[in-house]
């Protein structure tokens, strides 16, 4: 990971590979001409396969019973997101309040909260049963250890995992929430802490 800014004078002719995910800019000195080429990279194809079936789990919920309604389709939803968020980032509730907070701040000011509304969200709901609610925790931490497997583990750096988990966790909540309302969501349910997160429970009593 650097740590400095990387600064490379580049004559007539050179040229320069950037790897993927690396911000950079362009300054030149006198009237010149770039020719830029872009490829897909590996982190990028990867995404996009995980994106053919972006909830693995969802089909075996159901079949189970686990997922029957919008409460239940809900609530695997929030246990899959901060599943995956946790292999990525330590502290997943963090991240996503301070992607929430770049995501308002950039609508500006008082449209804000026209553009992207966090008011109260349903989470959903779990099992009433807690052997049912442990087996569908386990059974999510089965499918997630798939998903990164194929995916995430497979990336080089922990830089491009973290950018394109939070472009897959928006993809996948957009299809079930309206994506107006993914940045409620993620604020109700994920990044607010709550005295009855059953993951923090369930992790607790393990």
């Amino acid at each position: 990971m650097l740590v400095a800014r990387v600064q490379v004078t580049l004559q007539p002719g050179e040229t320069m590979y950037l790897p993927p995910f690396w911000f950079h800019c362009v300054i030149t000195t006198a009237p010149s001409i770039s020719v830029n080429v872009w490829s897909d990279s590996m982190e990028l194809s990867l995404l996009e396969s995980l994106l053919q079936n972006a909830m693995p789990y969802l089909s075996s919920f159901e079949a189970h019973g686990w997922v029957h309604d919008l409460p239940s389709h809900l609530f695997a939803l929030q246990l899959y997101v901060t599943t995956l968020l946790g292999r990525v980032m330590p502290r997943p509730r963090d991240w996503i309040a301070m992607h929430i907070d770049s995501i308002t701040s950039s609508q500006g000011g008082a449209g804000a909260a026209t553009a992207w509304p966090l008011d109260p969200f349903d989470c959903g709901a779990p099992s009433p049963s807690r052997r049912t609610l442990q087996r569908i925790h386990d059974a999510m931490k089965s499918h997630v250890d798939k998903v990164m497997a194929t995916s995430f583990d497979r990336m080089p750096t922990n830089a491009s995992k973290v950018i394109l988990m939070s472009s897959f966790v928006e993809a996948v909540l957009a299809h079930t929430v309206d994506p107006v309302h993914v940045p409620a969501f993620l604020h109700a349910c994920i990044a607010t802490p709550d005295e009855r997160d059953v993951f923090e429970t369930i992790t607790t009593n393990h």
